[in-house]
């Protein structure tokens, strides 16, 4: 069974971006249109809906959507 938590609109959340860390206030949502979600537990953005389905299915994992345009944000 997984425990998937979202990241509220204004939670402070540091994420890992591969080749540096950075520390994120999240903003209002925009999701819906174009942007990524984001696993803030493993550090993992996902192209698509398929693959962010498969790396929730087991574990906990604390979700946050990425807006191009805004940065991270709350789904």
């Amino acid at each position: 069974m997984s425990g998937v938590t979202k990241v509220g609109a204004g939670e402070k959340i540091r994420a890992d971006l591969g080749s540096k860390t950075v520390d994120f206030t999240v903003e209002p949502s925009c999701q819906g249109k174009a942007g990524s979600w984001y696993c803030v537990t493993h550090g993992r953005t996902f192209r698509n809906q398929m693959e962010k389905d498969g790396h929730i299915r087991d574990g906990d994992h604390q979700l946050a959507w990425i807006c191009p345009e805004h940065g991270i944000e709350v789904p």
